[in-house]
């Protein structure tokens, strides 16, 4: 017993000392891997009781959420019931209304009929009201942009016209005053069978005369004398050697007498037994379209051309064959030998021709064509000059020639 006892407390003993033992040598790993590597975090204890609590909470916490969201869907769905039944009754409720209000319509569609009527008059009107007050400013507006614009033309226009009227003004010729003063007194003073010159052996008396004032047409005796004078003056130059050839001029009967009943050369033919058509440079036809117009045709014997001119812009191609068939004649008789006319050109009345703007001027510009056309002056005259070149024919009638110096003086 006391060996056992013994043996016993000697293994204690040892077994206590390697277990301190143990100890320190585990505490001086630790200081030494503290030194190495650092402070090692200390693992906590957990307790297993600890850990089953916690797994059950959160257990608890799971259920409670499924019964949370359970719960949730129930509500949904009630309301959901709750809403569909509502609206149930209240499609029911409906369907009864319009059932109702058929009946009633029907039972009382007349005077409904007429509601409805009158209903739809009062928006009629209505609109009609707000239609007339949109269309009465918009009237009253656009009448007055109207207005302004229409005045705003009219100043534009006095204006212009204005302006028009002060160009005219600087432009406009005059004869002298003394001749002017002539031309005057001779209008005037005494009777309409006065003879004012006589001359050509033609008595050119007052009443003729007068033809030359404004608005009057030109009569032949005015249209004759002139060109007998221009016949006259172009016979002076001829004579003096300042053209190399002389121009001849028709009076206004001529053409009267060759396009009769179409085409007539034996009315004509004894015409120009002392002149020599051929060895002029132009000759001069006046035309009278039916005694209510007066127009010219120029034939270019050297230019083997035939030209119409025309205050009113005709074409004159019927005048312009017959006189080309008239210089075939007359070739033919007075030289008893063939021309060849078909190459010769005729020319229409051009667009540069100067118009006239009235009916009663058309003479005076035929005897300026001729005047202006014999002497290879531009025709740069117009509507506004007609005046003056009224007054200027008078004056050199009254002195029986072509007056050298007689010419334009502007108005200052």
């Amino acid at each position: 017993m006391n060996e056992a006892a013994t043996f016993d407390t000697l293994d204690d003993r040892n077994y206590s000392s390697i277990g301190e033992q143990c100890v320190r040598n585990l505490r001086m790993i630790q200081e030494l891997n503290e030194k190495e590597y650092g402070l090692v975090k200390r693992i906590k204890k957990v307790s297993p009781l600890e850990e089953t609590r916690k797994k059950n909470r959160e257990l608890e916490l799971r259920m409670n959420m499924i019964l949370d969201t359970h719960q949730i869907s129930e509500k949904r769905k009630q309301n959901d019931r709750n809403v569909h039944k509502q609206l149930c009754e209240q499609n029911v409720s409906s369907f009864t209304s319009v059932a109702r209000n058929e009946r009633y319509r029907f039972t009382h569609e007349e005077e409904i009929k007429e509601l409805e009527e009158k209903l739809a008059a009062q928006q009629i009107s209505r609109s009609s009201r707000i239609e007339n007050v949109y269309y009465e400013y918009y009237s009253k507006r656009e009448a007055k942009i109207l207005i302004e614009e229409v005045a705003s033309e009219l100043l534009r226009d006095t204006i212009t016209d204005f302006h028009e009227e002060m160009r005219l003004a600087l432009l406009k010729k005059e004869l002298r005053a003394d001749h002017s003063m002539a031309v005057a007194d001779a209008m005037k003073i005494g009777s309409d069978k006065d003879v004012i010159i006589c001359k050509f052996n033609v008595d050119l008396t007052r009443q003729h005369f007068r033809r030359l004032l404004p608005k009057q047409w030109l009569n032949d005796e005015i249209i004759n004398f002139w060109f007998q004078l221009l016949q006259e003056s172009n016979a002076a130059l001829a004579h003096s050697g300042e053209p190399e050839k002389s121009c001849h001029f028709f009076n206004s009967f001529f053409y009267t007498k060759v396009s009769e009943d179409g085409y007539n050369y034996r009315n004509v033919r004894r015409w120009t037994r002392k002149v020599d058509l051929f060895g002029m440079d132009k000759i001069f036809v006046p035309v009278n379209l039916s005694n209510t117009h007066w127009c010219l045709a120029v034939i270019f014997m050297k230019d083997k051309k035939i030209q119409y001119y025309d205050s009113m812009r005709g074409c004159g191609l019927r005048c312009l064959e017959t006189l080309r068939r008239y210089i075939c004649d007359e070739m033919k008789d007075k030289k008893n030998t063939e021309i060849v006319v078909d190459d010769w050109e005729l020319i229409p009345t051009t667009i540069d021709t100067p118009q006239q703007k009235n009916g009663f001027d058309c003479g005076v510009f035929t005897c300026i064509f001729a005047e202006y056309v014999a002497s290879n002056h531009a025709l740069d005259f117009v509507q506004r000059d007609m005046e003056y070149h009224r007054q200027r024919m008078a004056y050199n009638i009254l002195q029986g020639s072509i007056v050298v110096g007689c010419d334009v003086i502007p108005q200052k």
